[in-house]
């Protein structure tokens, strides 16, 4: 039965990887996902059924289009595989039930937004704005499914209270990173954080609560100051770069540190909370 499911994951997830493909390749470019059907960037020629196969038509064309030859974007197939593998974590992790499929859902969404913010500098509205709503249904809804054992009225009550917990959280998130970059464009003169981070940084919040939101901080500040030094370093030695401010992607390393806590969160918070104890 195991078996079955973790198949069935990966096929779904393979599937719901080339969807995500569409999504990063459109939103950000305020294009619509169902209209034209997919074809080349570079030619515009139609793709093929037999060539739309995740992740399988890329191997069979040696990553390169069938009518111009023109190579293919390695992040089709790797986020195809990348989902596909979150999928699979989801349901070993939570279980072939509601509760998988909402983190697979979680998971995939926040790869698309850092596959977005990283080829773009852009988080869509249409990825995070239905994430943080989203994140509020499953707290309220899993409440209501965990207690109503006890009774309709209290499972309601339950899917209230939690429910407006991670909207709760999910404003003082947005409200203490507005107020940051309000504070350092006031200093620095220039703006430093996007709106978009504000809105996916809010939508990770409903999702794994305010506590878990300080190691997704930590992470994602962390890594993103490391690929900032590394990019400035390689900047400094080539003699063409080009000058002014370094943009880094902050979304990507969020959505990164927000799948990372999916999995590890916790195990992460009790081991560094045990230092002082």
């Amino acid at each position: 039965m195991l078996t079955f499911q973790i198949v069935f994951a990966l096929l779904f997830g393979l599937a719901l990887g080339s969807f995500l493909n569409v999504c990063i390749s459109r939103l950000p470019r305020h294009r619509s996902i169902v209209r034209p059907a997919s074809h080349c960037p570079s030619c515009r020629a139609p793709i093929a059924t037999r060539d739309n196969i995740p992740l399988l038509s890329f191997i069979l064309l040696r990553g390169r289009c069938r009518d111009c030859q023109k190579s293919i974007g390695w992040r089709y197939p790797f986020v195809e595989l990348a989902v596909a593998a979150l999928t699979v974590g989801s349901i070993l992790f939570s279980g072939f039930d509601l509760e998988g499929v909402a983190l697979t859902l979680f998971c995939s969404l926040l790869l698309a937004l850092a596959a977005c913010d990283a080829e773009t500098m852009q988080l869509p509205d249409t990825l995070t704005l239905p994430l943080l709503g989203l994140g509020i249904l499953y707290r309220a809804g899993d409440a209501f499914v965990g207690e109503l054992h006890r009774g309709t009225a209290y499972a309601w009550h339950s899917a209230l209270l939690l429910g407006l917990r991670a909207a709760i959280s999910a404003a003082a998130t947005a409200l203490t990173l507005l107020i940051l970059r309000w504070i350092y464009a006031l200093i620095r003169h220039r703006q430093g954080l996007g709106l978009g981070d504000v809105k996916l940084a809010a939508a990770i919040a409903t999702w794994l609560g305010a506590r878990q939101m300080c190691v997704v901080f930590f992470l994602a500040i962390v890594a993103g100051a490391l690929t900032a030094l590394i990019a400035l370093a390689l900047r400094r030695r080539r003699p063409t770069s080009p000058e002014g401010p370094l943009a880094v992607p902050f979304g990507t390393f969020l959505a990164l540190a927000g799948i990372y806590c999916v999995f590890l969160g916790q195990v992460t918070l009790r081991w560094y909370l045990s230092f002082f104890r």
